[in-house]
């Protein structure tokens, strides 16, 4: 007979986020935090990452005693994996921040935000710059959420495509080397979803050019990939993160016709200024992909059947310029002033 007869659904359990305010404090369980917008029901899960050592000391024995066991999570980068979320621009805001860790932002609505990625991005959190994360893993029993504190992203995947109706949708990495907490027991009455819409494809505004030529466009991705070092120890925590490298790769599907033509044997050329636009910059549902200098890496062809058109996918690795002086940089707006 069960000794505890509640049971739950799936989607009794979420993710939520707030920025912090100092690096390495938690914000606590009794402050509202925002809901991501999970596309699956799938309980989110947290797997700690620890280091374990279950060998058989030399004892004089042929079976393990509990002694010869050691475990700890010192020391460790704690991750987890962000699953797929729908991108509402208030969300999407926090999420380039957390994964580019450097914004400016526009005076007035609907405040846009530019992340220039230029090289020189290696924010001293432990000063309390960049931006990191209290992220919430909801359980539906009290006292056994969890807490990751002052988490990052190591890497954030954007895609862009009709699979869900044309909404932009993000996913992702996160890492703490602040550790966490199992006992949390989150109390606020006002979690909830962000209020701004999701970024549609099917905006005023869309397009995409390549080479200042416009181009018939089916889907989008870019990744942002940050390699991370965990610096120093304090109490098995890492004093400070440091940004080693960033990269952005990604890959667009485009209708083979004459304005494409050109890309169809272009594998390890560059194709100059690709440029992504969802809505006007004065909207709330704004975003943008620039690079200048992008590298076309691989190019593979569909050529289409008796129900589809014949299109290219276009691999990129989206570069700096040898002057360094033109970025990839991405933009959105939320309609929020931050005071970022």
């Amino acid at each position: 007979m069960a000794t505890n007869k509640l049971s739950f659904p799936s989607f009794h359990s979420w993710i939520g986020y707030v920025e912090e305010a100092t690096f390495g404090t938690a914000i606590a369980d009794a402050q509202p935090f925002t809901i991501l917008d999970m596309i699956g029901n799938d309980a989110p899960l947290f797997s700690p990452q620890q280091f374990i050592d279950d060998n058989i000391r030399n004892r004089g024995k042929n079976v393990a005693d509990i002694n010869d066991y050691f475990k700890t999570e010192s020391g460790m980068w704690q991750t987890y994996t962000l699953p797929e979320c729908i991108g509402r621009s208030g969300d999407l805001a926090n999420m380039l921040y957390a994964a580019c860790e450097t914004v400016s932002e526009a005076v007035g609505t609907p405040f846009v935000k530019t992340y220039t990625l230029d090289g020189t991005v290696n924010p001293d959190f432990s000063s309390n710059a960049g931006y990191f994360a209290t992220v919430l893993i909801k359980e539906p029993f009290s006292s056994f959420s969890k807490k990751l504190t002052s988490s990052i992203l190591r890497t954030l995947t954007i895609n862009v495509s009709l699979d869900q109706g044309g909404r932009l949708t993000f996913s992702g990495e996160l890492v703490t080397g602040k550790g966490y907490t199992g006992t949390s027991d989150p109390s606020s009455e006002t979690n909830g979803h962000s209020s701004t819409s999701p970024i549609h494809r099917h905006s005023t505004g869309t397009g995409l050019t390549i080479s200042g030529t416009d181009m018939v466009w089916y889907s989008a991705q870019f990744v942002i990939t940050n390699v991370l070092d965990f610096v120093g120890h304090s109490v098995g925590k890492a004093e400070n993160y440091a940004i080693v490298s960033q990269a952005v790769t990604g890959n667009i599907v485009v209708k083979y016709d004459a304005n494409t033509d050109a890309f169809a044997n272009g594998k390890g050329t560059s194709l100059g200024v690709v440029a992504l636009t969802l809505s006007a910059n004065t909207a709330s549902d704004y975003f943008k992909f620039t690079c200048n200098d992008s590298w076309l890496k691989e190019v593979a062809s569909d050529r289409g059947g008796t129900d589809t058109v014949q299109k290219l996918n276009l691999n990129f690795d989206f570069l700096n310029d040898y002057a360094n002086s033109q970025y990839c940089v991405f933009e959105c707006a939320d309609g929020v002033d931050r005071t970022w």
